[in-house]
């Protein structure tokens, strides 16, 4: 067992650890709240421009968690600025993430599009916000699992009381209400980039196109099972997601299994039960992590999890991968098997 895995083991050194990163990283923003508060002493507003009435705001997340996730959030994001009047501006070129390769990349940009401007978002343009233009700042961090939210109004020095405005998991799952709403948020604001769009077509086209009625089945890996982190979704056994996947066989009928998980034991288990029905897209596993690349291992989970929605029936355990293929779906699966089964503890 290597250190880090002994102190990850150890769950009250793990817990102070974790806050000493969130401390980190909220002193981090800081600079940034204090520069906005006190840009109204330059701000010029030009009558004349077309966007002089608007309300901006800018959403910047100091610690990049999963892609899905974040996608999740910048929905909450969405619905907030729909709400209170202002336009939203997705800047998360600040921090610390897995998916960018270079410093100060708006890595939300690198695989979507803003959801309510056309502009490209990096430094120049902000600069440009925050100077010219009728704005707000918010910014979101993440501490034990709960994820909370600070909107800091331009004049104001002290954040609003923090609130969760990420999609609740019983919202796509079973409030029909809501997850039509989400739904709607998604089909009308979340796009992703030309490029990108290009890449997960191609993947359809020669993975889930050709093979019938596919089973969808979404499985996280033993990491994520053995460190069961705070806050978090119980995921069910690998045992578990087998019965059913033989029940759906039984009562439905699938021709093919499309997996989506980040560890290749799970995908040799599968195949070896169910030979040759077995599908997935092109990826780097977790225990080949020196192989990974930013970039490249976002877009293989964004695929992956475009794939899972593509699939006529969706078996996994709730989490934001899950909730996110739900949403893409569309109210499209025939039938879906979702375990809520509690957090982890």
């Amino acid at each position: 067992m290597d250190f880090i895995t002994s102190i990850k083991k150890n769950k009250a050194i793990y817990k102070i650890g974790h806050g000493l990163n969130v401390f980190r990283n909220r002193l981090s923003v800081i600079p940034y709240s204090f520069k906005y508060i006190f840009a109204d002493r330059k701000r010029k507003l030009y009558i004349n421009d077309k966007h002089s009435s608007e309300k901006f705001l800018i959403f910047q997340r100091i610690d990049f968690t999963g892609l899905m996730t974040h996608m999740l959030t910048v929905m909450g994001w969405i619905k907030y600025a729909q709400e209170n009047g202002f336009t939203l501006i997705v800047d998360t070129s600040q921090g610390e993430n897995k998916y960018r390769e270079n410093n100060g990349e708006n890595t939300w940009e690198l695989f979507y599009k803003q959801p309510m401007i056309e502009d490209v978002v990096d430094q120049a343009y902000i600069d440009y916000v925050t100077k010219n233009k009728n704005f707000s700042y918010a910014h979101e961090y993440t501490r034990y699992g709960l994820t909370y939210v600070r909107h800091v109004p331009r004049w104001l020095t002290r954040a609003f009381k923090p609130q969760i405005l990420f999609p609740k998991a019983n919202d796509c799952v079973r409030d029909e209400q809501a997850q039509l709403y989400w739904e709607k948020i998604y089909k009308d604001f979340i796009k992703t980039k030309p490029e990108i769009t290009q890449y997960i077509e191609d993947e359809y086209e020669s993975i889930i196109k050709p093979n019938g009625r596919v089973l969808g089945v979404l499985v996280r890996g033993s990491g994520y099972r053995k460190g069961k982190p705070f806050n978090h979704h119980i995921q069910p056994e690998i045992s578990e997601l087998i019965d059913k996947i033989n029940e759906y066989k039984e009562n439905y009928g699938w021709d093919y299994i499309y997996l989506a998980t980040e560890e290749e034991q799970y995908e040799q288990q599968l195949k070896t039960l169910y030979p040759g029905k077995i599908l997935t897209n092109k990826r780097v596993y977790d225990e080949k992590e020196s192989e990974r690349h930013g970039h490249q291992a976002g877009l293989e989970y964004l695929s992956s999890m475009y794939l899972l929605s593509r699939c006529n029936m969706l078996i996994a355990g709730l989490c934001g991968g899950s909730q996110a293929a739900i949403l893409m779906n569309q109210h499209k699966y025939e039938k879906m098997h979702v375990y809520d089964i509690g957090l982890y503890k």
